[in-house]
Protein backbone atom coordinates (compact mmCIF):
# COMPACT_ATOMS: atom_id res chain seq x y z
CA UNK A 1 0.00 0.00 0.00
CA UNK A 2 0.90 3.72 -0.35
CA UNK A 3 -0.26 7.14 1.44
CA UNK A 4 0.66 10.33 1.79
CA UNK A 5 1.25 12.35 4.57
CA UNK A 6 2.31 16.31 4.71
CA UNK A 7 4.54 17.04 7.71
CA UNK A 8 5.07 20.11 9.94
CA UNK A 9 8.30 20.57 11.06
CA UNK A 10 9.02 23.32 13.70
CA UNK A 11 12.80 23.10 14.00
CA UNK A 12 15.05 23.38 10.52
CA UNK A 13 18.12 21.58 12.46
CA UNK A 14 16.53 17.88 11.69
CA UNK A 15 18.92 16.47 8.72
CA UNK A 16 17.09 13.06 7.95
CA UNK A 17 13.75 11.80 8.05
CA UNK A 18 13.14 7.96 9.71
CA UNK A 19 9.87 6.33 8.12
CA UNK A 20 9.25 3.26 9.61
CA UNK A 21 6.26 0.65 9.31
CA UNK A 22 5.31 -1.86 11.65
CA UNK A 23 6.58 -0.43 14.82
CA UNK A 24 4.95 -2.55 17.04
CA UNK A 25 6.05 -5.19 14.80
CA UNK A 26 2.87 -6.76 14.79
CA UNK A 27 3.04 -8.33 11.83
CA UNK A 28 4.78 -11.93 11.55
CA UNK A 29 7.42 -11.27 8.80
CA UNK A 30 10.59 -13.23 8.30
CA UNK A 31 12.74 -9.78 7.82
CA UNK A 32 12.17 -7.12 10.53
CA UNK A 33 15.24 -5.10 9.62
CA UNK A 34 13.71 -3.67 6.35
CA UNK A 35 10.79 -1.46 8.08
CA UNK A 36 12.96 1.38 8.32
CA UNK A 37 14.14 3.80 5.87
CA UNK A 38 16.22 7.24 6.70
CA UNK A 39 16.38 9.80 3.74
CA UNK A 40 18.52 13.13 4.23
CA UNK A 41 16.12 16.17 4.09
CA UNK A 42 17.69 19.76 3.05
CA UNK A 43 15.63 22.43 5.12
CA UNK A 44 15.48 26.23 3.81
CA UNK A 45 15.64 28.66 6.94
CA UNK A 46 17.45 31.77 7.61
CA UNK A 47 21.01 31.89 9.33
CA UNK A 48 21.85 34.87 11.16
CA UNK A 49 25.55 35.12 11.86
CA UNK A 50 28.21 37.94 12.79
CA UNK A 51 30.96 37.92 10.49
CA UNK A 52 32.98 40.85 11.46
CA UNK A 53 32.58 42.96 14.63
CA UNK A 54 35.24 45.21 16.33
CA UNK A 55 35.12 45.13 20.18
CA UNK A 56 37.59 46.96 22.42
CA UNK A 57 39.56 44.71 24.76
CA UNK A 58 40.41 46.94 27.79
CA UNK A 59 37.75 49.62 29.39
CA UNK A 60 37.25 51.25 32.72
CA UNK A 61 34.02 50.99 33.95
CA UNK A 62 32.10 54.54 33.42
CA UNK A 63 33.78 54.69 30.14
CA UNK A 64 32.18 54.60 26.44
CA UNK A 65 33.25 52.09 24.39
CA UNK A 66 32.67 51.62 20.44
CA UNK A 67 30.76 48.65 19.13
CA UNK A 68 30.95 48.05 15.30
CA UNK A 69 29.35 44.82 13.88
CA UNK A 70 28.26 43.08 10.55
CA UNK A 71 25.23 40.77 10.78
CA UNK A 72 24.40 38.67 7.83
CA UNK A 73 21.78 36.20 7.12
CA UNK A 74 23.81 33.30 5.74
CA UNK A 75 20.64 30.88 5.39
CA UNK A 76 18.49 30.25 2.00
CA UNK A 77 15.41 31.70 3.29
CA UNK A 78 14.65 35.26 4.34
CA UNK A 79 14.71 35.97 8.11
CA UNK A 80 11.49 37.62 9.12
CA UNK A 81 9.74 38.04 12.33
CA UNK A 82 10.81 39.98 15.02
CA UNK A 83 14.75 38.95 16.78
CA UNK A 84 17.12 41.63 18.24
CA UNK A 85 20.69 42.10 18.75
CA UNK A 86 22.47 42.33 22.42
CA UNK A 87 25.95 43.05 24.34
CA UNK A 88 26.49 41.38 27.35
CA UNK A 89 29.19 40.70 29.54
CA UNK A 90 30.11 37.38 30.79
CA UNK A 91 33.12 35.53 32.74
CA UNK A 92 32.97 33.19 29.80
CA UNK A 93 32.94 33.13 25.80
CA UNK A 94 30.12 30.96 26.08
CA UNK A 95 26.57 32.87 26.14
CA UNK A 96 24.28 32.04 28.51
CA UNK A 97 21.20 34.15 29.21
CA UNK A 98 20.70 33.22 32.59
CA UNK A 99 24.00 34.05 33.78
CA UNK A 100 25.42 36.70 31.66
CA UNK A 101 24.81 40.20 32.01
CA UNK A 102 23.18 42.39 29.05
CA UNK A 103 24.57 45.56 29.02
CA UNK A 104 22.42 46.98 25.92
CA UNK A 105 19.91 45.96 23.13
CA UNK A 106 20.03 47.01 19.83
CA UNK A 107 17.20 47.52 17.34
CA UNK A 108 14.52 45.13 16.77
CA UNK A 109 14.73 43.46 13.57
CA UNK A 110 12.52 41.19 11.22
CA UNK A 111 10.66 44.03 9.26
CA UNK A 112 11.33 44.14 6.80
CA UNK A 113 12.73 40.29 6.14
CA UNK A 114 16.07 40.17 5.69
CA UNK A 115 16.72 38.26 2.22
CA UNK A 116 19.47 35.38 2.05
CA UNK A 117 22.73 37.44 1.93
CA UNK A 118 21.69 40.31 3.02
CA UNK A 119 23.49 42.09 6.29
CA UNK A 120 22.89 45.11 8.74
CA UNK A 121 25.81 47.22 10.54
CA UNK A 122 25.64 48.09 14.21
CA UNK A 123 27.88 51.24 15.19
CA UNK A 124 27.14 52.17 18.60
CA UNK A 125 29.01 54.03 21.16
CA UNK A 126 28.41 52.06 24.50
CA UNK A 127 28.47 53.05 28.37
CA UNK A 128 29.69 50.43 30.24
CA UNK A 129 27.79 51.30 33.60
CA UNK A 130 29.92 51.37 36.98
CA UNK A 131 27.19 48.69 38.52
CA UNK A 132 29.48 45.62 36.02
CA UNK A 133 31.36 43.55 37.00
CA UNK A 134 35.26 44.52 36.52
CA UNK A 135 37.92 42.37 35.99
CA UNK A 136 38.71 39.83 33.34
CA UNK A 137 35.63 39.59 31.25
CA UNK A 138 34.16 38.62 27.59
CA UNK A 139 32.16 40.95 25.84
CA UNK A 140 29.62 38.74 23.60
CA UNK A 141 27.78 40.19 21.03
CA UNK A 142 25.10 37.94 19.97
CA UNK A 143 22.15 38.45 17.59
CA UNK A 144 18.75 36.69 18.49
CA UNK A 145 19.50 35.64 21.84
CA UNK A 146 16.01 34.91 22.62
CA UNK A 147 15.78 32.48 19.70
CA UNK A 148 12.87 34.00 18.32
CA UNK A 149 13.85 32.66 14.77
CA UNK A 150 14.02 29.00 13.69
CA UNK A 151 17.53 29.14 11.81
CA UNK A 152 19.69 26.53 10.34
CA UNK A 153 22.13 27.12 13.20
CA UNK A 154 22.40 28.51 16.33
CA UNK A 155 25.70 28.49 16.89
CA UNK A 156 27.01 31.47 14.57
CA UNK A 157 24.54 34.23 16.60
CA UNK A 158 27.60 34.86 19.17
CA UNK A 159 30.90 37.03 18.99
CA UNK A 160 32.99 36.96 21.66
CA UNK A 161 35.90 39.45 22.72
CA UNK A 162 38.29 38.85 25.79
CA UNK A 163 38.62 42.37 27.40
CA UNK A 164 39.87 43.65 30.53
CA UNK A 165 37.60 46.12 32.49
CA UNK A 166 39.12 48.57 35.10
CA UNK A 167 37.31 50.03 38.17
CA UNK A 168 35.91 53.48 37.63
CA UNK A 169 38.22 56.35 37.15
CA UNK A 170 37.60 58.41 39.97
CA UNK A 171 39.72 60.75 39.49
Amino acid sequence: YSFTRTVTVSNARFEYLIFKTDHYEGVDESNQTNNVLAKKITFHAPDLQIPTAVLPSTANLGDTIHVTATIRNAGSLAASGYWYDALYLSSDDVFDENVDVAVRNFNSHGSPPLAPTEEYTIDEDILLSTSLPAGDQFLLLVTDPSRNLTEKSESNNVFAQAIQIGGPDLS
